[in-house]
This record gives C-alpha cells, structure tokens and sequence, in this order.
C-alpha cells in the first residue's frame, strides 16, 4: 500500500506542475453538467462551457454566472483557447488511474470550432469539431473534404463522393464523375453512381469480354469527334459505352462585403447552350446511322475559397470578403447495347458538343466490347 501511495503522490506532484502552470488562464470545458470548478483550477471570467448535453451550446463564464456567448449583455465575443489538464483519480478499488485533455478551441459568437485530444491511459481519443474538414494539397487540385454527411476526394477532373443523401436531387449514395461539386452531382453526370433505394449503374469503360475495341482522343478542338473500327465481330451483342469531359481554366471571383459568418459563397452558375454527344454505327461499310445520343451537362466545381479580411491594400477586397477558386466543367456519359445481328464490319463514331467557355483540358472516349 505504501509504494501505491508514493506512486500515487509522485503523479499528483506532476500534476500539480501542470496544473499551476494552467492556474489563471481561461479553460474549455466540454461537458454535458455545468463546470463548478476546483481548488486547483477555479473558474476565471471568461472560461468557455461547451454544453453537450444542450447541441454543444456554448457559454461563458461571468465571474458569477454561466451566460449564453450569445447574450447581449457579453455581445458578440471571439477568442482562442488552449487547454491543458491533467488529473489522477484513484477508483474504488485504490487503483490510481491518470487523465490528460489537451485541446485547442477557436470561438466566433456562437460558433465553436477546435481540436481535442483525451488519454486516460486505455483509450486515446482524438476529436474534430468543425462544419467542414478538408485536406487539401500545397498545388490546391486536389484534395479531400468531409461535411454535411459526406465525404469527397477529388484530384483534376474527377471526383468520388460517399455520403447519406447528396447531389442535385439528394438521391445519391456513391458518385464517381466529373469533378462538378457535390451540389451537381446527379445520375445524369455520373459514370458510376450508387442510390439509396439500392438502385445502381456503370457507364464508364468495359474491360471485360472477349472483343474489345477502343479509341480516345484528347484533342482541345471544338465539337471533337472519335472513330473506332472497322473492326470484325462474331455477330453478337456488343456494349457500346461513350464518356465526355470537358474544363476550362481555374479562375478567380471576389465577393467583396460579404461577412465571413455568411459562410462560403455558392458556386457560380453557368448557362450554356443545349450541346449532346451522340454515336453513330456503320455496318459492312455501308453510312453512318445515329443509334444513341445523351445531353451534355454542365457546372462548377470550387476548388478553393477563403474569407479575406479587410485590408485597403488588397485591390479586390479592400474591405474584405469572400475569394473563391473554380473552374467549369462539362461531360455526359452514354452506354448502348447494340443487338444489330452480323458478321460484317462494325465502325462506331463518337461526336460531343463542346461547351463555349475556353477549354484546357477535353477528353472524348468510345468502347465496344462484345461478350463471348
């Protein structure tokens, strides 16, 4: 017993360090019953209370009183706080058991966000509190973003979106696409997508069956076209399948005098003339006869935005505001099954209509793979 209780007095000394150091600085706390404080670590005005048992309501101490951050009698209040304590308890059974919190927390009126670590020698915890959570490479094209339940990764011209009801009509479940932002991403626009009432499909490139024949181009002309064949069959039915993308540079728009609580702007929106993509088939050398055709969609994706506070050397938001990265984006995506019974040539030709706004990057692909 008396070694356990040197052990025990020698973590408290440590702890005691710790915790004089933290003496006098304002602390977070996160917890669902309201903080009353320790001899240690009393409570200081303007100590922050994070209600988890009120949908992380947060409240500031007074020097007498838990008040609402948002109340008028504090008025709007921002601030950065670090955190750290750092405890041993001894359980019912004499047990000495250790606890460390360390946590970060940026506070902005009543909105909360931070960072917070938990170690009590058996479970380490790591905790996010924030409305969106991105990753993003130095090169800003690509990256990875989690909010409003879901998650995305994006790099170029492509994205894959896992989420619990997202895109255009709050349908989707797994989206793999053009990269047009969540907010655009629908069936229509999708090369793979999965639903929530469990319906899925594929429209991208088949590889598998035993005739394969495939061409692409990448050309940035306008209104490309792709040709694959003539090429022999053994007369039966062959999927076709047709993808189209199309982007144009990155650019810049400003939103001067737009608060940072207003959030983000949204994405721009772009209007375009009807443009499709059709395929066309000739057989044993005879003309072209169209036999499918989709229309092409249209959208932005953002690929950064950053709020600018004001500043009367900044020529765009000299009173600050909202600045925002993007870039616009086109493609469609078509898969036909061609029943057409024989065994002469098959030559299939793939055209796009190309969107108006300038193009850096443009590719127009056409599979036929015919099953054994």
């Amino acid at each position: 017993v008396t070694q356990q209780g040197d052990k025990i007095t020698s973590q408290g000394q440590a702890i005691t360090a710790v915790s004089a150091t933290a003496a006098g600085k304002n602390t977070t706390y996160m917890q669902a019953t309201e903080p009353v404080g320790t001899t240690e670590r009393p409570l200081v005005e303007g100590d922050l209370w994070i209600n988890t048992a009120d949908n992380n309501r947060l409240r500031r101490w007074t020097g007498f009183s838990w008040q609402g951050a948002g109340d008028m009698r504090i008025g709007t209040t921002a601030s950065a706080v670090t955190d750290l304590t750092a405890r041993v308890d001894v359980n019912e059974q004499g047990v000495a058991q250790a606890k460390a919190t360390w946590g970060v927390y940026l506070t902005a009126g009543n909105v909360i966000s931070g960072v917070q670590s938990i170690n009590n020698g058996i479970i380490a915890e790591f905790n996010v509190m924030a409305h969106v959570f991105r990753l993003l490479s130095p090169a800003g094209a690509d990256g990875m973003e989690i909010q409003n339940g879901y998650i995305r990764v994006w790099k170029g011209s492509s994205q894959r979106i896992i989420g619990n009801g997202f895109g255009a009509n709050n349908d989707l479940m797994d989206y793999f696409g053009p990269n047009v932002g969540v907010a655009n991403a629908s069936k229509s626009n999708a090369i793979m997508w999965m639903d929530q009432s469990g319906n899925a499909y594929w429209g991208g490139a088949l590889s598998a069956g035993v005739l394969k024949n495939a061409a692409q181009t990448t050309v940035l002309t306008a209104n490309p076209t792709i040709t694959v064949g003539p090429f022999s069959t053994n007369g039966k039915t062959k999927v076709v399948t047709v993808g189209y993308t199309a982007n144009s540079p990155t650019y810049t728009q400003y939103y001067p005098g737009r608060p940072e609580s207003a959030g983000p702007p949204p994405p721009p929106t772009i209007s375009e003339p009807a443009k499709t993509v059709t395929l066309k088939r000739a057989y044993a050398g005879g003309g072209y006869t169209q036999v499918a055709s989709v229309p092409v969609s249209h959208g932005a994706s953002v690929t950064r935005e950053v709020y600018i506070p004001a500043d009367a050397s900044n020529p765009n938001l000299p009173g600050g505001g909202w600045e925002q990265d993007f870039n616009w984006s086109s493609s469609a995506s078509l898969t036909y099954s061609d029943t057409l019974v024989g065994t002469g040539t098959f030559t299939y030709e793939a055209n796009a209509g190309s969107p108006t706004y300038t193009i850096s990057r443009q590719t127009l692909s056409v599979t036929s793979v015919e099953q054994p």
